[in-house]
């Protein structure tokens, strides 16, 4: 069954899950539109302000004569486009206390709103399990009805605090709110075909990084270069969507020096993109570097320099919803030593690589990861830990296997 705005609108609850590229942001925009029409109030909780502002510009775009507002701090940096968009901000709640209307905001930004405190016919929560139950249990009364969205391959909340006196309990405040709806069995509506990723992503990462299976649009897309100069571009040039580029002894510096480079070099070549949606010419405005630390951000723009502000440039946390024609994608576990929990999640290595349409360029510098140490919890039926280093091995070998069985792809700098 296709789940679509009016079996959202029917509900009382929706429950949504699906792949990266699968149209989950679509259907909370369109839902949010067709509850405006419908005279309702809609708030549409996001997880940062990056994805409050992408999501702000498509409803504007799609509905002109909807009446959005983007809820945010009086000091919040906001993006020209949205002005022009026509996006009214609001600081206050008084603004959108009463009458139809779209209000996007963070969660954390929702879960302490002063009085006026407004009431909503319906709360979409779009990437809801980095949402803990705490701050949900904050915001839910805010709306009688909601429309739940996550990943397949879940992020799980971030936690600051000690979690360890809550290990026993099955519902506790540290834990995703999806940990806690499963709890109470509702019917959850999967998409499991990608209309962004190319089949030839999707058969790399499944099953370790997407746990099932799933199918992808069967449109060719590819990258024209004329003549490539190097072995990876050949390789993306004969259709491979996602590689590897390894830098065994390289800093941060020296590999965002050798993007910026690469990026120069493609855009000088006036390449051209064969794709559905951003067919033609390769422009800035259909690159993106994903990045795993702000510092890493900060050396691109640096080594991008006046081109920096034309390519979208930012951590993985802030680029979902986001898609580009090709990417550049520092590997999470990167100089890493001895990675954390948090570090070996393959929900952070899945935003990595699924931010592509065409191509995608994981950057690493390691061919091997070593197993981590784990204790035994006796309140823990897996062992995240290990299913994490698990996706992350099986995906290197994936690309290495890859690079070295093609003439002349090896992708290493």
């Amino acid at each position: 069954m296709t789940i679509t705005p009016q079996n959202v609108l029917s509900s009382p609850i929706c429950v949504v899950r699906g792949i990266p590229g699968s149209g989950k942001s679509n259907l909370a925009i369109d839902t949010a539109i067709e509850a405006y029409r419908n005279k309702q109030r809609v708030v549409l909780v996001t997880t940062s302000n990056a994805q409050s502002f992408d999501l702000c510009r498509r409803i504007s775009h799609r509905a002109r004569n909807a009446r959005v507002l983007l809820y945010h701090r009086t000091d919040l940096d906001i993006p020209s486009i949205l002005h022009s968009e026509g996006v009214e901000m609001a600081t206050g709640s008084s603004l959108f206390e009463h009458g139809p209307c779209i209000v996007l905001g963070n969660a954390a930004k929702w879960a302490w709103i002063k009085p006026p405190i407004p009431f909503f016919d319906l709360m979409i929560i779009d990437d809801a399990s980095s949402i803990r139950e705490s701050l949900f249990m904050q915001i839910s009364g805010l709306a009688k009805r909601y429309l739940i969205i996550h990943d397949q391959t879940p992020l799980s909340p971030i936690i600051k605090s000690n979690t360890q006196r809550w290990e026993h309990m099955s519902i506790a405040p540290h834990h995703s709110i999806i940990d806690t709806i499963k709890k109470h069995d509702p019917k959850i509506h999967t998409l499991d075909h990608t209309n962004r990723l190319p089949q030839d992503t999707v058969d790399i990462l499944y099953p370790d990084v997407f746990p099932h299976k799933v199918t992808a649009t069967s449109q060719e897309r590819r990258l024209v270069i004329p003549h490539p100069n190097t072995s990876l571009w050949k390789q993306v040039t004969q259709g491979a969507s996602l590689v590897q580029a390894l830098f065994p002894s390289h800093t941060n510096e020296e590999i965002a020096l050798w993007v910026a480079q690469n990026i120069k070099d493609l855009l000088a070549q006036k390449n051209t993109i064969h794709d559905t949606r951003m067919k033609g010419r390769l422009s800035p405005a259909k690159i993106a570097i994903v990045c795993a630390e702000h510092t890493q951000v900060l050396l691109m723009e640096k080594a991008l320099g006046t081109l920096s502000k034309e390519i979208l440039i930012d951590i993985q946390l802030h680029q979902r919803s986001i898609e580009r024609a090709i990417v550049f994608s520092f590997h999470p576990l990167n100089q890493m030593i001895h990675p954390s929990p948090y570090n070996w999640d393959p929900a952070r290595l899945s935003l990595c690589v699924t931010r592509h349409r065409v191509a995608c360029i994981l950057l690493s510098t390691s061919t091997h990861y070593r197993r981590p140490i784990t204790y035994r919890n006796l309140y823990q039926e897996q062992n995240d830990i290990l299913f994490g280093y698990h996706a992350h091995t099986t995906l290197q070998k994936k690309l290495i296997h890859r690079t070295h069985t093609q003439t002349n792809s090896i992708g290493i700098c």
